[in-house]
């Protein structure tokens, strides 16, 4: 199962009583790791290198909780997931304007389409449009319609899939002390 975080854009107090504005996050989880594309520098804002994050406790401590958004998402392939987000590590790069985390993800996401792209048809948002909340919210959208009744590859059932993303998701909100 592949888990799909989406982090609203949000204000939130700091410690000192002064509040920052969080622009929102979007990250991926599969059984071939997690991805969560950072700006690597400053001039990255513009286009520079990225930096993954190393989990989900990393992204709720940054993000200052826990996603609001969390898709669900079976059938897809997470062997040729695992091998576009190794390769996409690389190299990885980040623009705020058209390279960012919901990018990223979209990519890797589309990668694990490839048994499902004749469901997907040309109704389905290029992922590379994929540079805001509402396109990726739309684009796993259209996923999960294409993938519905589907069984997942690893002939996981639900509730087992949801057992081991809870323990990891509870696991993640320990280790980031919310």
């Amino acid at each position: 199962m592949v888990a799909v975080f989406i982090w609203l854009p949000k204000s939130r107090k700091k410690p000192d009583g002064s509040s920052e504005t969080d622009i929102g996050h979007g990250a991926l989880m599969f059984r071939g790791g997690y991805v969560s594309n950072w700006p690597g520098a400053l001039r990255s804002l513009a286009w520079g290198p990225g930096l993954a994050a190393p989990d989900l406790a990393s992204d709720v401590s940054s993000e200052g909780g826990l996603p609001q958004l969390i898709y669900l998402l079976k059938a897809l392939d997470e062997v040729a997931m695992t091998d576009q987000w190794k390769d996409m590590k690389k190299d990885l790069k980040y623009s705020f304007p058209i390279y960012n985390c919901f990018t990223t993800v979209a990519e890797v996401l589309a990668a694990g389409l490839s048994f499902t792209e004749g469901l997907l048809g040309d109704s389905v948002i290029p992922h590379s449009a994929v540079i805001a909340h509402p396109i990726l919210i739309t684009y796993v959208q259209q996923i999960l319609l294409a993938t519905e009744g589907r069984v997942d590859m690893y002939g996981e059932t639900p509730q087992e899939a949801m057992k081991a993303f809870l323990k990891e998701l509870n696991s993640a909100q320990t280790a980031a002390g919310r």
